[in-house]
């Protein structure tokens, strides 16, 4: 990547701020390139607020229009409803963000905050998004357990596979789709960003 490259070259000419008691500023090409991906993620965010909100709208007009109630269906729908909340809530948390950055920085703690933000983002989908989601398909099966009272045996079998496996065929198709994602958008940025911290620190 052509913009951390001039990065490193400014920083390994002029030194850390900590060699040389000044701050170099990050060039403009590499601030762009941080600002042009949050902004891309902020976007895609947008959007997975409405579909969720959408589709938590619908199974509520699902679990409102049901003539039976039952203590599981509701528990199964808070279930559902508390685990994207909490895990929305977590993933905006802990999202990549320019501001949290210190752009002023020496160029050896600059790189550390930015692999650091970038770390954790990526973090997000290991056992945060695990537990999530067996949250989900948790809820998922309360709410079909509390609303399967006059089904037969077979059509409770037939409800709970085709439920379960449309949820972890989506919930697998979108993981991949995030480390896909993950390897295209940020992993480059991680690994250029990795060098020339051990070029930076070599040099010290």
């Amino acid at each position: 990547m052509n913009d951390i490259a001039e990065l490193q070259k400014i920083w390994m000419t002029k030194g850390d701020e900590a060699a040389n008691g000044t701050k170099e500023p990050v060039p403009d090409s590499i601030m762009n390139k941080l600002k042009s991906l949050e902004t891309y993620q902020n976007r895609i965010n947008r959007i997975k607020i409405v579909v969720i909100t959408v589709l938590l709208l619908s199974l509520l007009l699902i679990l409102a229009s049901a003539k039976v109630y039952s203590t599981y269906k509701l528990l199964g729908f808070g279930v559902i409803l508390a685990s994207v909340a909490i895990f929305m809530i977590y993933y905006l948390k802990n999202q990549f963000k320019t501001s949290k950055l210190d752009f002023t920085s020496g160029s050896i703690n600059f790189t550390e905050s930015t692999l650091k933000a970038l770390q954790n983002q990526n973090a997000i989908f290991k056992v945060p998004f695990i537990i999530f989601f067996i949250s989900i398909v948790s809820g998922l099966n309360l709410s079909i357990y509390g609303g399967s009272a006059d089904l037969t045996t077979d059509e409770m079998i037939t409800l709970y596979l085709f439920n379960n496996i449309f949820v972890i065929a989506c919930g697998i198709i979108g993981y991949r789709i995030r480390l896909w994602r993950i390897k295209k958008e940020v992993t480059p940025l991680i690994d250029e960003l990795t060098k020339v911290k051990e070029s930076l620190g070599s040099e010290r």
